[in-house]
């Protein structure tokens, strides 16, 4: 049985680039990073030891599988969404056809999956012993639409002061 924990509301994951962003957004958690930082590191800690189930690997490439037979288009027509997955390879000197052969990477980790620990040694050498993981902390500030308006009207009040009342009038309905 495998318990899964469901704290986080959003997960990122960037893999077309050459280095691999992950993102958690975790709203109204106040100033505990580091224990959720800590939380994760020792929840991945735990999957390098105890390994992760085959049958949970199997499922998940078998899924990539299904969803990279296909270019869905994601609300985008068809002839955009295979240019931008040609540009992305093209843009880091690649060939732009490698972008649109979907079973190539997917067959390339199958053949490294086969081998045994794949992704146990990808998470203890990419993520854990990362010497170059940040940790980056984004804290809203409550009283930013107030502030906004207040420098808003302050440069509202500084062009009525150097110009006539009929552009300070159209100036002023652009911000409102």
């Amino acid at each position: 049985m495998h318990r899964r924990f469901h704290i986080f509301s959003r997960f990122h994951l960037q893999s077309d680039e050459k280095n691999v962003i992950i993102s958690q957004d975790l709203p109204k958690i106040g100033t505990k990073e580091d224990e959720i930082e800590e939380f994760i590191m020792s929840c991945l800690k735990k999957l390098v030891k105890d390994g992760i189930p085959k049958e949970m690997v199997d499922a998940a490439i078998k899924r990539q599988e299904f969803k990279t037979q296909e270019i869905p288009g994601e609300g985008y027509p068809f002839g955009l969404m295979a240019s931008i997955r040609a540009s992305r390879t093209w843009l880091r000197g690649e060939s732009p056809e490698e972008g649109l052969i979907t079973t190539k990477p997917l067959e390339q980790l199958k053949q490294e999956v086969a081998k045994g620990h794949f992704f146990e040694n990808w998470i203890q050498e990419k993520l854990i012993d990362n010497k170059y993981r940040s940790l980056i902390t984004v804290k809203t500030d409550p009283q930013y639409n107030e502030k906004r308006l207040a420098v808003l009207n302050e440069k509202l009040m500084a062009r009525k002061a150097s110009e006539d009342e009929a552009q300070f009038a159209a100036d002023k309905a652009e911000y409102e």
